[in-house]
């Protein structure tokens, strides 16, 4: 885990909600976990399997790029394929420092779908 990772998580409320957050995902057993390592490693962007074009919902991805838990090429590549996608990058954030910036960027995606910059 990352230093950054290890300093977000001391903060005590923020990791209780992790790790609620954790136990309420595995309440129905870890299949869910399963799945989706098994879907990180399979080519499925790239192949067509899914046709994310079909997407009409608004979609963001905010994505910090040193995230070593959740690939940040697949926020990269989702975005792509997804029409009007926004992807928001984040350089050098890891996996939980997003939680830190989680809730301007909320409110900042909220000003911008209401065309209030």
């Amino acid at each position: 885990m990352q230093p950054d990772d290890i300093e977000v998580l001391s903060d005590t409320q923020l990791c209780c909600g992790v790790a609620a957050g954790h136990a309420e995902g595995l309440q129905q057993g870890g299949q869910g976990w399963v799945d989706d390592m098994v879907a990180i490693h399979k080519p499925w962007l790239r192949e067509g399997e899914i046709d994310l074009s079909a997407i009409r919902a608004p979609a963001n991805f905010l994505h910090g790029t040193d995230d070593p838990f959740s690939d940040y090429w697949n926020s990269v590549l989702l975005g792509r394929k997804i029409p009007d996608a926004i992807a928001y990058d984040q350089p050098g954030v890891s996996h939980f420092r997003r939680f830190r910036y989680l809730r301007g960027a909320l409110l900042y995606i909220t000003r911008v779908e209401q065309g209030l910059r």
